[in-house]
């Protein structure tokens, strides 16, 4: 959609901070309204965009149904702290954060920093909710290679690069926050 709207010398990208929100969509949906070049490209752009939200609202059906069936039997925990805000790529998903509390036994991992309900659903998607398979705190943190291995000093890292998927979302959150094995070990 940018492309076509700067192809007919329209910069909205530099008002608006996100073409896709509802603003910049009622602009857009404004301007098909009218008549001006390029305007079959921009019609195109804004058809691929509805198509792709309509697919996306399709899997958060299918989110929500695979969710009710893992909290299907489980107790609610007692007390649940507030969801932190998703910013970006917010599932529609009703109680979402309750649902992953209760899938997760009560273990709320979005007490971390940068983990929120997105990054939970991500984690528990690609790994589940058991993690008896680590013995302790220390081999899961070293499984998503955030320890340094045992000829690295900590401060450069050398990694082989796997073809495996290991909790691909939280390696990503933790790396990029800095996370230590001493934060992560007090939410679980």
């Amino acid at each position: 959609m940018q492309k076509s709207l700067i192809l007919m010398n329209i910069r909205l990208h530099t008002v608006i901070s996100q073409i896709h929100g509802s603003s910049g969509i009622k602009i857009i949906q404004a301007i098909l309204s009218g008549e001006r070049e390029h305007l079959f490209t921009l019609q195109q752009a804004y058809d691929a965009y509805c198509f792709s939200k309509g697919q996306i609202e399709q899997c958060d059906v299918q989110i929500e149904k695979a969710l009710n069936s893992i909290t299907n039997g489980k107790q609610e925990p007692n007390a649940i702290n507030k969801a932190k805000p998703i910013r970006h790529h917010k599932p529609n998903i009703k109680d979402l954060h309750k649902k992953l509390i209760t899938a997760t036994e009560g273990k709320e991992a979005t007490l971390l920093p940068g983990i929120t309900d997105y990054n939970l659903m991500q984690i528990v998607s690609e790994e589940g909710t058991d993690l008896r398979q680590w013995p302790s705190k220390k081999h899961f943190t070293s499984w998503l290679k955030l320890a340094p291995g045992k000829n690295q000093s900590g401060k450069l890292k050398y990694e082989k690069i796997s073809l495996e998927r290991k909790f691909l979302s939280l390696q990503k959150q933790a790396t990029k926050l800095n996370l230590k094995l001493t934060e992560i070990q007090a939410v679980t």
